[in-house]
């Protein structure tokens, strides 16, 4: 059995165990099970051992033009390109990167991804703690490690070999967590009497730069692309990191 998509396109319904893909929805699916089952154990605040929290909501227009106001500071709008590009690298390594490679081989990369990101994760904050600027320095480190990353993506692509692909998955996941962690952690320490706004709108960016990303992937093709419009994906992730570190 099957579907239609409205156009009179048929397309089969796949049922049945898919090898890695399967493997790796179900440690998803397990991992995302734990942490529902997560929020049945947490018991409800007992104020007679406290006091209740003092934090009010404010009105949303409010809250819309303190993050215009804060968008207008020099230091935040000097952050604001390489927030951009977070959003861009979503895009790139969740739709770009494995668009190019064999749908079962897809799982598999992203599993060695997954492994750099939490591995950047657990060194990022060890690595930059006791170091003078270590923040910066973390991002410049993450920018060599983006700027290999790409050039291994290109390497694959034009060799034809899939198996390249695994190579730029872990140094991908190393970089993208250095620039979360390291880029929030910088804005947090410029606008610290800000932080809620700051953190909302570092979200607010981040995200749009990844819809804008998503919007434009039809330009270059829905499924597998041409080795050219591959190579100008490349050139926008890297283009938008080069932006975003110049100004920052």
């Amino acid at each position: 059995s099957g579907g239609d998509d409205g156009n009179g396109n048929s397309f089969p319904m796949v049922v049945g165990w898919l090898g890695t893909n399967s493997l790796f929805f179900l440690v998803l699916a397990a991992i995302g099970g734990a942490g529902a089952f997560s929020f049945l154990l947490l018991r409800k605040p007992d104020y007679s051992t406290g006091s209740k929290s003092d934090v009010q909501a404010s009105p949303v227009k409010e809250q819309f033009l303190s993050l215009v106001k804060m968008i207008q500071n020099p230091r935040m709008a000097a952050l604001l390109p390489l927030i951009f590009f977070l959003g861009i690298n979503i895009t790139f390594y969740a739709a770009w990167f494995t668009r190019q490679m064999d749908e079962k081989q897809i799982g598999l990369v992203m599993i060695v991804f997954s492994l750099g990101e939490a591995f950047g994760g657990f060194i990022a904050s060890k690595v930059t703690d006791g170091i003078k600027n270590g923040k910066y320095k973390a991002i410049g480190f993450a920018v060599i490690l983006q700027a290999l990353a790409l050039g291994m993506c290109w390497h694959a692509q034009v060799s034809s070999q899939e198996a390249w692909f695994f190579f730029p998955a872990p140094l991908l996941g190393i970089a993208d967590s250095f620039f979360n962690t390291q880029l929030l952690a910088i804005t947090s320490d410029n606008f610290t009497a800000q932080s809620t706004d700051a953190f909302a709108l570092f979200r607010t960016i981040q995200a749009l730069g990844s819809t804008v990303a998503f919007l434009i992937t039809p330009l270059f093709g829905q499924s597998y692309v041409t080795s050219a419009n591959f190579l100008k994906e490349i050139f926008i992730n890297g283009g938008c990191l080069l932006f975003g570190v110049l100004m920052l």
